[in-house]
């Protein structure tokens, strides 16, 4: 969850910049005018983003499933 967070955190200081500095929108095409859109949970809009994942169904866990492996002998 920590790690969640922080590439969240990563993610929203590294935001496009334009020429003079300011931060463009995330969902539009203009610069920041502050309006937090972009903060409010895409699944319950009374509630700011806190970067539970549960709108991108984040696991802890995952499985693969390998068929075969394939070496290149050249």
């Amino acid at each position: 969850m920590f790690l969640l967070v922080f590439i969240g955190f990563l993610y929203y200081n590294s935001n496009k910049m334009n020429i003079n500095n300011k931060k463009m929108c995330e969902l539009y095409d203009r610069e920041c005018i502050g309006c937090l859109e972009c903060e409010i949970c895409d699944l319950d809009s009374d509630k700011i983003c806190d970067n539970c994942g549960r709108c991108l169904d984040i696991r802890d866990d995952a499985v693969i499933k390998i068929d075969r492996i394939i070496i290149d002998e050249d």
